[in-house]
């Protein structure tokens, strides 16, 4: 059922690079996704094998981006369907969206490996993470084979790049880096796996729901790693309270839907986020969003009618919602009398974004 298949490596013979670094910089301007896997496993047995240092010659400098194919497309999560709203079917729309996690996941983690590179820690730091690379890795290959076996492929579905932007803003600070990449995301996945898995299931593909289910398992001991390693930071810099340092580093960067119930408070106990780390941060979440959200405008229901109703995300943690009423046309002596739209948030404190917004948001 796991099996590697799809696209072979793009080069059969090809010299060896001198350094982990350097392995994890190929990665990062590598734009081929299965070529991204490639050489992530290639570093992984060479590492194994003794063959290959964390640093070579020179130091190796992260690229501004992740080199990336022009397929899929990116969109803005405020723009992206829903399963049942995409073409062909949800199961395969669920599939390709995990691959891309699990693709930005290889980035994130060779990423971290050497935009961090000048922070002082243990060879373990790098043989930990680069092992969850190299599983990211294989979850990619099972998921790009599935969605082949299926008839689809990766780069068929839109995706969002939120793990992109959560990399971005935590690039200057590793302990950050690791509670963003780890804490928060990964942990997401200990959340949602079990519930994709069942969905799957429940939808007769039994397959998929396996694929799913066991990539939820391994994600644990990813999550741990973290946690292992963060606390390690928090240790080194004096960080009196790692778990209330977490908490600010969440609020300050994180997408508030990771910090939202509900939580799959077993597994994440057993990668050592016990709730102390998270209830507390999402309780404030919910009262954030709660406070956004006003009850909805009182309209004279013979005179005005509800246009558009637009979720919109400004960005990863600034999410809000916009209603668009438009007055019923009236009939007199004078003609057609027709309002302009009316444009109302939840918060009018939001009043001038909207002004600022795109029509096509509000048209």
């Amino acid at each position: 059922m796991f099996r590697n298949g799809g696209r072979k490596a793009l080069s059969t013979s090809r010299v060896y690079l001198e350094s982990l670094l350097e392995y994890g910089r190929a990665v990062l301007t590598e734009k081929e996704p299965w070529q991204k896997k490639v050489l992530t496993h290639e570093a992984r047995k060479l590492f194994m094998g003794g063959n290959l240092r964390v640093r070579g010659s020179a130091p190796a400098e992260a690229p501004e981006s992740w080199a990336r194919n022009e397929r899929p497309a990116v969109l803005d999560p405020s723009q992206m369907p829903k399963p049942k709203e995409a073409e062909g079917s949800a199961i395969l729309f669920y599939l390709h969206s995990l691959a891309h996690v699990e693709l930005n996941a290889i980035n994130l983690c060779w990423d971290t490996m050497v935009r961090f590179s000048n922070v002082e820690m243990p060879e373990d730091f790098y043989d930990e993470l680069l092992q969850v690379a190299d599983d990211e890795s294989r979850h990619y290959g099972w998921l790009h084979t599935r969605l082949n076996d299926l008839g689809s492929e990766y780069g068929a579905y839109p995706v969002h790049d939120l793990i992109w932007q959560a990399a971005r803003t935590t690039n200057t600070d590793l302990a950050e880096r690791l509670a963003i990449g780890q804490l928060v995301q990964e942990a997401r996945g200990l959340d949602a796996a079990p519930r994709v898995a069942d969905r799957l299931r429940s939808w007769k593909d039994k397959e998929s729901a396996q694929i799913v289910a066991q990539i939820g398992v391994e994600e644990v001991d990813h999550v741990k790693m973290g946690v292992k390693w963060y606390l390690h930071l928090c240790k080194r810099d004096e960080i009196a309270d790692p778990i209330s340092n977490f908490h600010k580093i969440a609020l300050k960067h994180a997408n508030y839907g990771a910090l939202s119930p509900p939580f799959n408070e077993k597994r994440r106990t057993m990668a050592g986020l016990t709730p102390e780390w998270y209830q507390p941060v999402s309780a404030i979440v919910v009262e954030i969003l709660k406070q956004r959200n006003l009850e909805r405008p009182t309209i004279p229901a013979n005179r005005w009618q509800i246009a558009e109703h637009v979720a919109v995300t400004v960005n990863s943690s600034e999410s809000f919602f916009i209603l668009t009423y438009r007055q019923r046309t009236t009939v007199g002596e004078g003609g057609e009398d027709v309002q302009p739209d009316t444009v109302q948030m939840f918060r009018p404190a939001y009043q001038k974004l909207v002004q600022e917004l795109p029509d096509r948001l509000i048209s």
